[in-house]
């Protein structure tokens, strides 16, 4: 149950940038990663009399079998041998690329991109990934450097903008974020990947990545942080004790096609409480405004 829990918070949050990100880590007690983004269209025909029509066109994706996706699966872990299953209860219509298989018996499950041909996302069990035995964080960084240079394309033009050790119930974990960064004032765009290794056992235990988006907005924003922090607080309409923001390229109102925006992704806690019975739990608001226009979209 708990690796099944980890795997929808992979699907959930690898998108959110580090505030919100860490925010939800608090909330949740599990790790926090990016959602997964159905990638590119496929080219249409340019040529011949239907040129301009098919141009104009939304091109029908070209999706890999079940077969070959678990072929990319086990070309991702090293294990030819490994026998996988489809997890239909997983499917989700909103985005028919992804589809969700598992092994047997192992925990090991994974998320693959069955259009553009990749894996998303994977929990992986003790002993699949990962040189072994006790590692600091320095060593850890290396092992989860070179897994992901190894596996995802464009790797080098990421920058790693967290790392950190958490103590958790099955022991310490170390986990690393990279990130696509644009501008000026290095807005999260929309390539991003994060791997997780067990320190005390050396073994990689999760991966997740956003695969890469052409950009195709001015990434400089008109809007401050200063002023994107304004109006949240404005919104929020309580004194604000811990303040975050993050300027990020994504989809607006989280809907593909409404297209790209440029936004502000705040976060804000007060010293009130939701409950004076839960001392733990201060009040919290979260707020995307236009980075252009400064238009409240959440």
């Amino acid at each position: 149950m708990r690796r099944r829990a980890w795997r929808r918070l992979l699907v959930l949050t690898l998108a959110l940038p580090a505030a919100v990100a860490a925010l939800l880590a608090v909330c949740s007690g599990g790790p926090t990663t990016f959602p997964t983004d159905q990638g590119t269209a496929v080219p249409v025909a340019t040529s011949g009399p239907d040129a301009t029509a098919a141009s104009t066109a939304t091109p029908t994706p070209i999706f890999c079998s079940d077969e070959e996706a678990m072929a990319i699966i086990r070309a991702f872990v090293g294990r030819p041998e490994m026998v996988l299953k489809l997890e239909p209860e997983l499917m989700d219509k909103r985005l028919p690329a992804e589809r969700h298989y598992f092994e047997e018996g192992s925990g090991a499950s994974f998320t693959v991109d069955i259009e553009r041909r990749a894996v998303l996302s994977a929990v992986l069990p003790r002993g699949y990934a990962g040189p072994g035995g006790t590692l600091d964080c320095d060593q850890a960084q290396q092992v989860a450097t070179e897994f992901a240079a190894a596996r995802v394309p464009g790797f080098e033009r990421l920058t790693l903008v967290r790392s950190g050790l958490m103590d958790e119930d099955v022991g310490p974990r170390c986990e690393f974020g990279w990130q696509e960064l644009l501008g000026t004032q290095e807005a999260y765009g929309m390539q991003a990947v994060r791997v997780s290794i067990d320190g005390a056992t050396g073994s990689i235990d999760l991966f997740a990545q956003r695969l890469p988006v052409p950009i195709t907005l001015d990434v400089e924003p008109k809007v401050t942080r200063e002023q994107a922090l304004a109006i949240a607080e404005q919104r929020f309409g309580r004194n604000a004790k811990t303040r975050w923001a993050q300027l990020s390229v994504g989809w607006r109102h989280d809907d593909r096609p409404q297209g790209q925006v440029l936004r502000w992704q705040v976060v804000l806690q007060s010293d009130e409480l939701v409950n004076p019975a839960l001392p733990d739990m201060p009040l919290r608001g979260a707020y995307t405004t236009d980075a252009q226009t400064g238009e409240v979209l959440e």
